[in-house]
């Protein structure tokens, strides 16, 4: 059976609000596309510091985790 959100208040949030991803994107605008990729490969288990939006999405969750469906979009791909 498919996962329901119906009912459910739906937020949508960019990876660069919810955690401070500035250090990144400075690699990718200066250094491309290529560096950029190497360094989230090099980096992908290196824990992400809360950004702006973390604090108000944390306590959406607190709220109703039940109630709640958060969605995380990005520009960056699965690697």
């Amino acid at each position: 059976m498919p996962y329901s959100i119906n009912g459910k208040l739906k937020i949508a949030v960019s990876s660069r609000a919810l955690f401070q991803l500035e250090d990144e994107e400075k690699i990718f605008q200066e250094k491309g596309k290529e560096e950029y990729e190497k360094y989230q490969v090099e980096h992908e288990n290196d824990i992400l510091m809360p950004g702006a939006a973390f604090p108000v999405v944390k306590s959406l969750l607190e709220l109703g985790e039940d109630d709640v469906e958060v969605i995380v979009v990005s520009k960056n791909t699965a690697n």
